[in-house]
């Protein structure tokens, strides 16, 4: 069983690592979302070659 000590220390080691989540920097967007584009881009021309 947890002790009520437990669930406090529990409680603020999960309240420290949530403080702690930072959201991505544009440039860590940029890349993905590039590839993603032009992956896209490709499939459209390969399937406009095909019809």
């Amino acid at each position: 069983m947890f002790t009520r000590r437990t669930i406090c220390i529990l409680a603020k080691k999960n309240i420290a690592t949530m403080s702690l989540h930072e959201e991505p920097q544009q440039n860590e967007i940029g890349g993905p979302v590039t590839f993603a584009l032009i992956v896209f881009a490709i499939v459209i021309v390969a399937i406009s070659f095909l019809v």
